[in-house]
């Protein structure tokens, strides 16, 4: 039985992350680009949801969870409601009727949450439960083609089958529908649990148990979220140059931006342009990370799809580059990263390629990090050492529920030395992060907590992938976890070697380290549900950092144009002589972030290295 805690998995809806001194920079505008899967909530409104247990009538307690759950939704949220039993009685006659009523509230689409609201307090349950005619007729309801899913509340078993729901579930699934149910049983007896739970397993959904008003709302919440989630795209708009030499390419000011690249024909390649003017002696870090909705293309019959970024000089000389490309993709929310640190001396241009033949019928979006670091003094830092992989924490008995994130941008936030546990579904790539500082080093242990009655046959693939504050990746480890009584594999173990150090030449950012799982296998048996624990430590004595030689902060364009030159340039720090400052990377950036309209205290504290830091070379990395 598995279960989702939605509180955990943190949507990003606005990010600015500006890297200064002291202070942060806002950016005026965002976008929040959520890659959301099209999902019905199918409610139960029959006769027994009249019940007064709730505390107060179930029914209540049903509506009152819907309008907790719509209210934090994305703005790209697509969602429907259904709902059975309300539109006749449950007396004898009203049978036949009864298990034809369900009727579609709300059509899937984008919410109106004012008047979807509406419709849920005009709900009044009376009826049977016909979940089978349900399943059937929400299905119709959402779009033929990609990924759907639907939520299910219901407080007791189906009272009209034939079609018996799980079984209807199990013909969804082998007709090859991209449909994932997730359940939720409300007060629900052994035989309504029954159904339930085999109605998710069946396709690849979740179960999860609510006997109280508090716990429907957090259930529904985690289906919901759940079933919407795809990576969300955070930044601020910005459309690059064509050409090298077009007059229009945009200046990028530290923060993160977001360039939708269009679909293009099979073997096109397309680069876009754009500028970066770092004040004189500050350190310029770009990233770029690209995302395709693989199951909107059209054609997957191609090799590879791979991103390529590079700085160059307005003479065209080539300063740094790096790429990253897929070869096949069955996981949907693992991006292409692109990670450089450019020694251009002076303005340097940013060219992003997209080359793809695997899905270039679909666009790709693509978030531009953009960071300054101001200069810095490291002669008391130590040189770099590395003392091998940690030991790997042992997990406690009491695990903390947890849910990854869809993105960086909603990484989970875990505490180190606490053990969680979570659960994942094949095709998913979900995304914790842990802060780490000056002399530490990073260890983790996954390990799969086994499913009763699994086929002997059954075997999983479980990854592990570790990014810097730069996402820039470290390191991944793979296992395939097989049932009991197959081949047994160990845990999943890993970290870094190098101790935290603004000499070291991989591990030298201090802040948030992101670790993202992925799961994927055996293809015949659709989609796979797996739940895990883990724990992440950053052992290591704490050390000293660089000590910063500026007061003074980059002060970028307010301005932001595609069609023209920018009306005015980053100015540099004022001319005074530099005040020693040892404010720790991770202070560099305060921002408030917001999930879902909620605001939050989000630190997000990503700087990176020191001037001295050692350049990547830019290596390719097959997935």
């Amino acid at each position: 039985m598995s279960s989702r805690l939605g509180a955990h998995a943190v949507r990003v809806a606005t990010a600015a992350l500006i890297f200064t001194t002291i202070s942060s920079t806002a950016v005026a505008q965002t976008t929040d680009d959520t890659t959301t899967t099209p999902t019905m909530i199918i409610l139960d409104a029959s006769g027994s949801m009249l019940e007064d247990d709730a505390p107060g009538l179930r029914i209540d307690a049903a509506k009152s969870a819907i309008h907790d759950m719509v209210s934090g939704l994305p703005s790209s949220a697509e969602l429907g409601l259904m709902v059975y039993g309300n539109g006749t009685g449950s007396s004898d006659a009203e049978l036949a009727a009864g298990c034809k009523d369900v009727t579609t509230l709300v059509p899937v689409g984008p919410v109106n949450s004012k008047k979807f609201l509406s419709i849920v307090d005009g709900i009044e349950a009376s009826g049977y439960t016909p979940i089978g005619e349900a399943l059937r007729t929400a299905a119709k309801g959402l779009p033929q083609e990609g990924p759907r899913a639907i939520v299910l509340v219901s407080d007791g078993e189906d009272t009209c089958a034939p079609p018996p729901p799980c079984e209807v579930a199990k013909e969804l699934a082998q007709d090859g529908v991209d449909l994932t149910v997730h359940t939720v049983g409300f007060k629900v007896d052994d035989a309504a649990r029954a159904d339930l739970s085999c109605i998710a397993e069946a396709t690849g959904g979740t179960y999860s148990d609510a006997n109280d008003a508090g716990q429907l709302g957090e259930a529904l919440e985690q289906k919901v979220e759940w079933a919407l989630q795809g990576y969300d795209v955070v930044g601020k708009p910005v459309t690059g140059a064509n050409s090298r030499s077009a007059t229009n390419i945009p200046l990028l000011t530290p923060g993160q931006w977001v360039d939708t690249f269009p679909a293009v024909s099979e073997d096109e390649v397309t680069s876009r342009y754009y500028r970066i003017k770092p004040p004189q002696g500050w350190t310029p870090h770009v990233t770029a990370t690209g995302v395709v909705d693989i199951h909107s293309s059209e054609d997957d019959s191609g090799s590879t799809a791979k991103i390529v970024l590079e700085a160059v000089t307005p003479d065209g000389d080539s300063c740094e580059s790096d790429q990253d490309f897929t070869m096949w993709v069955d996981l949907m929310n693992e991006p292409l990263i692109a990670s450089i640190t450019p020694d251009c001396e002076d303005e340097a241009i940013i060219k992003i390629t997209r080359d793809d033949q695997l899905y270039y019928t679909s666009p790709m979006a693509t978030e531009i990090l953009v960071r300054y670091e101001p200069p810095s003094d490291i002669s008391h830092v130590a040189e770099p050492e590395e003392r091998g992989l940690p030991e790997a924490p042992a997990l406690d008995g009491t695990a903390a529920e947890t849910i990854g994130g869809p993105s960086f941008n909603s990484a989970t936030e875990i505490t180190a030395g606490q053990t969680y546990s979570s659960t994942i579904v094949s095709g998913e790539f979900l995304y914790f992060k842990v802060p780490a500082t000056w002399g530490q080093q990073l260890a983790y242990r996954f390990q799969r907590n086994d499913v009763e009655g699994m086929d002997k046959h059954y075997a999983i693939n479980f990854r592990v992938n570790l990014y810097d504050p730069l996402r820039r990746e470290l390191g991944r480890e793979v296992k395939t976890w097989s049932a009991p009584g197959g081949n047994e594999s160990a845990d999943v173990r890993g970290g870094t070697k190098e101790v935290l150090r603004a000499t070291s030449r991989e591990v030298n950012l201090d802040g948030s380290y992101y670790i993202a799982v992925s799961l994927w296998g055996p293809y015949d048996r659709g989609q796979v549900t797996q739940d895990f624990s883990f724990k992440v430590e950053t052992p290591g004595e704490t050390e000293e950092g660089p000590i910063y030689l500026t007061d003074g902060t980059p002060n970028p364009s307010e301005t932001l144009t595609t069609t023209a030159p920018p009306s005015s340039e980053p100015t540099t720090p004022e001319s005074t002589v530099p005040e020693k400052t040892t404010v720790p990377r991770s202070s560099l950036l305060n921002n408030k972030v917001f999930t879902w309209g909620v605001p939050i205290a989000g630190i997000v504290a990503i700087v990176a290295a020191s001037v001295a830091l050692r350049r990547q070379d830019g290596s390719s990395d097959a997935r």
